[in-house]
């Protein structure tokens, strides 16, 4: 299983650096919303528009938006790909295993 990641800033430039104790604090400072439901407008501008459906059938609810500049949307997509590449991996192994399994359990 993939191992917790020092939390990481993505700044302008497109270059990385852990966060700062008080960006760390910043972060934190908040309250955090559940998400399973994403919606992307794109223009001038994108806005990433986070909402939580409780069922297939469930209207969805929204509960947060964030509108940034397309280099920020990049480097912010840039950064989910790289933290979330080797959990992406262990999944994908998993589903291989448990279909190895099932496969071989048929036969």
């Amino acid at each position: 299983m993939a191992k917790e990641k020092e939390v990481s800033s993505e700044e302008v430039d497109g270059s990385r650096r852990p966060l700062s104790e008080e960006e760390l604090e910043v972060a934190w400072s908040g309250p955090a919303v559940h998400s399973n439901r994403f919606y992307v407008n794109m223009g001038p501008t994108i806005r990433l528009s986070f909402c939580e459906q409780a069922t297939p059938n469930a209207r969805p609810l929204y509960r947060t938006g964030v509108v940034m500049s397309i280099q920020d949307a990049i480097a912010l997509a840039n950064l989910l790909k790289d933290m979330l590449r080797e959990v992406e991996a262990d999944i994908a192994k998993a589903v291989e295993e448990a279909e190895a399994r099932g496969s071989s359990d048929d036969g």
